[in-house]
């Protein structure tokens, strides 16, 4: 009985626990790797004397002697949040429920009925009081059944609409191989974009990403370098992908958000700049979340109208404190996403460019990510015959409840 209770709890650490580990540490990796570009000269080349700190002789000892005192604040920072992360994941872990015999049973016959093997079933609520559950499957005679069919048939057994999760393998072959399911949640999302660079650049300076960090969250972000061009583009993406590995690790999209200011800051001796506008949609729910840092206004399309998102705060890499736009809102079924870089409201020429923007989204009668994001870049693009001074990118998230 120990012995099967041990193999159960190593199936938890199989599934998403595992990955979120793993996950934080390719976050600290990519941060890490974010500090190579320095001056050439090394902290121990700095001749500090005198005064309470020493004597700073050149602006290079000053400029060290911020930067380590910044560094300092950034790593309490990620100390602190990491110790949050291990707090939720003992949390996770404490909500693991115990499976009767009997239904543990139904499972194995159900499944063995289908022509799969189940052992070692682990039934879990989550803080989310949404059901996960784990198991060693494997297909009988040599076949290969879908997860998802599986899936269908833990559903039947549970009353529960369940999927594979998005660590699962789509695939069940003859090898027991742990397989976590998850309880579907009852939003879906669809995704488009559109882009258009400044005039006589070869790279965009925005950078995007839709990601999944679970089953149960849309992540949409988007960010826009200072100036266009590569450099431009480097920094971008650079924010975006320590986004991404901050908030798979699981990280709040503000504390990944100051510990890549912070990065920034200590990065060069000449300020880098970027916007970031993040917004987390909770697929099971119905909430969006969002953070916005120097960037521009955001748009969310309902029934009855549209509602601007604005911010008037600093980009990042300007401070080490940094002030965020946050909030949360409430969508609906068929509600549409809408989040743009400052480009598109600066080419539109007049006065209130986001009353303008949001008029022009209200008459796109399309449910069609993609078509709304081609459309409304269509309609900026020939709003003025001036060359087009700066990146642009629109991208839109339609919402819809099953």
């Amino acid at each position: 009985m120990k012995e099967q209770k041990q193999n159960k709890g190593e199936l938890l650490l199989k599934g998403p626990g595992k990955e979120r580990l793993l996950a934080c540490a390719r976050s600290f990796e990519g941060l890490s790797r974010s500090f190579y570009y320095l001056p050439d000269r090394k902290p121990e080349e700095c001749r500090v004397q005198d005064s309470p700190y020493g004597r700073m002789t050149t602006r290079s000892d000053i400029i060290w002697h911020n930067r380590l005192s910044e560094s300092r604040l950034m790593v309490a920072d990620q100390l602190m949040e990491v110790s949050k992360i291990i707090e939720n994941m003992a949390d996770d872990i404490g909500h693991i429920g115990e499976i009767s015999s009997r239904k543990e049973e139904r499972i194995k016959r159900a499944f063995k009925k289908e022509g799969l093997t189940a052992d070692d079933i682990l039934i879990v609520e989550n803080k989310d009081k949404h059901l996960e559950v784990y198991m060693n499957v494997k297909a009988d005679w040599g076949s290969r059944i879908a997860s998802r069919d599986a899936a269908t048939i833990l559903s039947a057994v549970l009353k529960a609409d369940m999927t594979p999760s998005i660590h699962a393998k789509s695939l069940i072959d003859g090898e027991f191989d742990t397989i976590c399911f998850e309880e579907e949640p009852p939003f879906q999302v669809l995704t488009g974009y559109a882009k258009k660079m400044k005039d006589g650049e070869t790279e965009s300076g925005d950078s995007f990403s839709f990601a999944r960090p679970d089953r149960g969250h849309l992540l949409m972000s988007l960010s826009d370098g200072m100036g266009s061009g590569p450099a431009a583009a480097y920094e971008s993406r650079t924010s975006i992908e320590l986004l991404e590995q901050f908030t798979e690790a699981g990280f709040s999209a503000e504390a990944a958000a100051a510990m890549i200011n912070g990065a920034m800051i200590g990065r060069s001796e000449e300020r880098i700049i970027t916007t970031l506008d993040v917004c987390r949609f909770d697929l099971y729910k119905g909430y969006l979340s969002y953070l916005k840092a120097g960037c521009a206004s955001s748009f969310v399309r309902c029934r009855d109208g549209v509602e601007i998102i604005s911010s008037e705060n600093l980009p990042l890499g300007i401070f080490h404190e940094t002030d965020f736009d946050k909030g949360t809102k409430k969508l609906y079924d068929e509600n549409v996403i809408v989040m743009i870089t400052d480009g598109v409201l600066d080419r539109l020429n007049g006065k209130l460019p986001e009353e303008r923007f949001a008029r022009l989204l209200m008459e796109i009668e399309s449910r069609n990510p993609k078509e709304i994001a081609d459309r409304l870049m269509r309609y900026v693009i020939l709003a003025s015959d001036q060359p087009i001074r700066d990146d642009m990118t629109i991208l839109v998230t339609g919402i819809w409840r099953k």
